[in-house]
């Protein structure tokens, strides 16, 4: 009986694995942690932690700049729009900068931000820059690169 059990438990461990752990390689870039979101263009890739923002055109080399804190970014191509935290800090009850790249994040812009207190997400693309507010179904949109705002309900189904 002990035999046919033990061969019971070996054939159920063929058919049904443990799962594999992975061990990563470290590439000399930011420090380890968990992220959402990884951005890319033709050129580089993009990685935001809690206090800076990184980029990589190989994947082993890495550069970070010294403008702290960045969150949320989105970008299209070689524009990034991020939104900057004063003091190294993601503190909700600070003031925030809303700024934009045109050129991989060389230099940036501080552009007016929509009439909002938190801003959770950002997108951007070729006609223009949408911060939605979901708690009050609407969303900001910025066809003149920040410089004016105009808001829009998102479609029926979302609301």
């Amino acid at each position: 009986m002990k035999h046919n059990l033990l061969l019971a438990f070996l054939a159920a461990g063929c058919f049904f694995p443990a799962a594999a752990q992975f061990n990563w390689e470290h590439t000399g870039g930011p420090n380890g942690g968990s992220q959402w979101s990884i951005w890319s263009n033709d050129d580089y890739a993009f990685y935001t932690d809690e206090y800076f923002l990184y980029r990589t055109d190989d994947g082993i080399n890495w550069e970070k700049f010294p403008e702290n804190s960045i969150w949320p970014l989105a970008m299209h191509g070689s524009i990034l729009v991020g939104q900057f935290y004063p003091d190294n800090s993601l503190a909700y009850n600070l003031p925030t900068v809303l700024k934009i790249s045109y050129n991989n994040g060389e230099t940036w812009s501080k552009i007016n931000k929509p009439p909002v207190s938190v801003i959770s997400r950002i997108a951007v693309c070729s006609h223009g820059i949408y911060i939605p507010q979901g708690a009050q179904h609407i969303i900001h949109r910025s066809q003149d690169e920040g410089l004016t705002w105009d808001t829009m309900l998102p479609p029926f189904q979302y609301c």
